[in-house]
């Protein structure tokens, strides 16, 4: 094309073509052909018609990648990406330049960065500043600052870098001498040198077992620093450098401790001889063969430190045959040398004729308080529920119990059990059903087969007119199905904060637990499946709520305690319980009740 046609393609473009449209702040055009800046010409005409003819010029004359009119323009997209990464090179190079706050490098080659006012590695040796390096470390810092926000944030005043400069200098300084003293007493101190048969550093402070670990005996000095800095950084009883050291000889006591809690774990996870129970709960000692009831069932998922802890107490403490004895070589000789395990109707009779000895029976109650308040369980920290029980024990020992069982990975059970009656019969009860409820319930998907063995177990065992009524359900954290049992237990109540009604109960067939033979227990009983939601609460309680009488004699009753969860219906289900047993406290105007109290709430996010 002539001169003047290409003027007219150039003009045109301009005009029509966004890619042709990419100034820079300094006036420079992009040209979308080879990607360059190109300044408007010197003359006195307009800044629009100088950079027409720049324009003009650079296409006509200098771009190579025009190739007279062969080339092949970016697009607007690619072009305006560009002119975004050549801003913020002139914007860094700016300030650079001309911003104080942003020329601050403290003795160890470190830029602070005057937005989070935070040292930034720039990999500089030496005192000479690159400042090409500088710059490229800076952009790639300021595209991850959350401060600078992309351009939109603040700078922070000159002098604020620099005084946070010179405290991190001597922070720096602080750690240095810190990280020598670890490196001294490492190599010199005797108490410093105590690892487990695993290779676990034991600290000299806290005295436990640390992250510090030399797998295989091979262990590097700047490992083992690196380690042993990570852990005394957040030791409590380091205390930043003002705690305490054992000796030599507290650490040779405590380790020797710790070796045979270590031992004692290891033999419950490798020999089935160490988790034997008898048939009411109670963990059997493999030396001594009795039943130990402060301990009760050991599974391989319950053993922690305080079940290994109560297992030392017991052999050192009560069990004379640890010391000179053998423990059962097998799980056939471990129960045929236990003897009969008395029923629970036997331990009631024990119990009872200790009552008449006064202080005795003021002991066996405060031990089997002890008991139930161990089997507590601790509230799991599930991702995608919040949990939250709260229990209230009418006497001194409880028939009410919760617990809460990982069935898989996917799944969890929850379970609110009322057992009949009071006191030390309903305790006994109680120990039993959580246990072999728990223990069925492992790996069972199915509420109905879980509680149907565990029937099997109950049944037998329970005395005259005693029984177990409860809710047991499986949520599916995938799927958010809950499968759930009714056995003979109050209805289940779903809170769905979404719905103009926002209350709705449950209630399906079911036989209370220990009643009946299974086979006709599980004739009256139903397996239900309900489809839940994110945002919906289910809550679960026992007969204590509902059947809380006031001074006139009037129960609480299932309607108010369904108009209380619509009045609370957004809150949290921690928040949720507090509201509904205080309505409860409300109603019998704060006259303790005559039965035990139990809700769970759990809430799907």
């Amino acid at each position: 094309m002539n001169e003047q046609e290409f003027r007219q393609f150039i003009n045109d473009a301009l005009d029509h073509d966004q890619a042709f449209q990419v100034f820079l702040s300094n006036d420079h055009w992009l040209c979308p052909y080879c990607q360059s800046p190109v300044p408007p010409l010197k003359s006195d005409a307009g800044m629009e018609q100088r950079q027409e003819l720049a324009v003009v010029g650079h296409v006509g004359r200098f771009c190579t990648a025009y190739r007279g009119g062969q080339g092949v323009p970016q697009d607007a997209p690619a072009m305006r990406r560009l002119a975004n990464t050549i801003e913020f090179d002139l914007f860094v190079k700016k300030q650079l330049q001309g911003e104080r706050a942003w020329q601050v490098i403290d003795p160890r080659m470190n830029w602070w960065c005057p937005y989070c006012v935070a040292p930034v590695t720039t990999g500089i040796a030496g005192d000479q500043v690159n400042a090409a390096q500088l710059a490229v470390t800076i952009k790639e810092h300021l595209r991850k600052c959350a401060a600078f926000g992309k351009g939109k944030g603040a700078a922070q005043p000159a002098d604020t870098v620099v005084a946070r400069a010179e405290d991190g200098q001597k922070a720096a300084e602080a750690r240095a001498r810190f990280l020598a003293t670890v490196k001294d007493r490492v190599l010199k101190r005797h108490n410093w040198q105590f690892f487990d048969a695993e290779g676990s550093w034991y600290c000299p402070y806290c005295a436990q077992a640390t992250m510090a670990h030399k797998p295989g005996g091979e262990y590097t000095l700047k490992e083992r620093l690196a380690d042993t800095v990570a852990h005394l950084e957040i030791c409590p009883d380091f205390a930043g450098g003002r705690g305490k050291e054992r000796t030599v000889e507290e650490m040779t006591a405590l380790f020797k401790v710790d070796s045979e809690k270590e031992e004692i774990a290891r033999r419950l996870v490798e020999d089935p001889v160490w988790r034997g129970a008898d048939r009411w709960g109670n963990w059997i000692c493999p030396y001594c063969r009795e039943g130990c009831v402060s301990v009760g069932i050991i599974s391989l998922d319950a053993i922690d430190d305080e079940t290994v802890s109560l297992l030392r107490r017991h052999f050192e403490r009560e069990c004379n045959a640890y010391k000179s004895g053998q423990p059962a070589g097998s799980v056939e000789e471990l129960y045929n040398k236990t003897g009969k395990t008395q029923s629970v109707a036997d331990k009631i009779a024990k119990l009872e004729g200790a009552a008449a000895m006064g202080d005795k029976a003021e002991k066996e109650l405060n031990r089997a308080k002890i008991i139930q308040q161990k089997m507590i369980p601790k509230t799991p920290k599930v991702p995608g529920l919040l949990i939250a029980p709260l229990y209230i024990p009418q006497e001194q020992v409880s028939g009410d119990f919760y617990d809460f069982i990982k069935v898989s990975e996917t799944q969890w059970g929850f379970l609110v059990a009322d057992v009949s009656g009071h006191g030390l019969e309903a305790a006994l009860v109680m120990s039993l059903a959580k246990k072999a409820i728990a223990i069925r319930a492992e790996s069972e998907p199915s509420p109905l087969k879980a509680l149907a063995v565990a029937n099997d177990d109950i049944q037998p065992e329970t005395v005259s007119n005693m029984f177990v009524t409860l809710f047991y359900g499986v949520l599916d954290l995938k799927t958010l199905k809950l499968k759930w049992v009714r056995a003979g237990h109050n209805p289940l109540i779903v809170v769905d904060p979404s719905q103009p009604n926002p209350v709705k109960d449950y209630t399906v067939d079911g036989m209370a637990v220990g009643l009946v033979k299974t086979t006709m227990w599980i004739k009256g009983t139903v397996e239900h499946e309900l489809q839940l939601a994110r945002g919906q609460t289910f809550l679960q309680y026992t007969d204590g709520v509902v059947e809380a009488k006031n001074p006139a004699g009037q129960e609480f009753e299932l309607f108010r305690l369904l108009e209380t969860c619509r009045r609370h219906a957004r809150t949290d289900p921690e928040e949720l319980v507090k509201k509904l047993y205080e309505e409860v406290m409300r109603w019998t105007e704060g006259k303790p009740v005559d039965d035990d109290v139990t809700f769970l709430a759990v809430k799907i996010l």
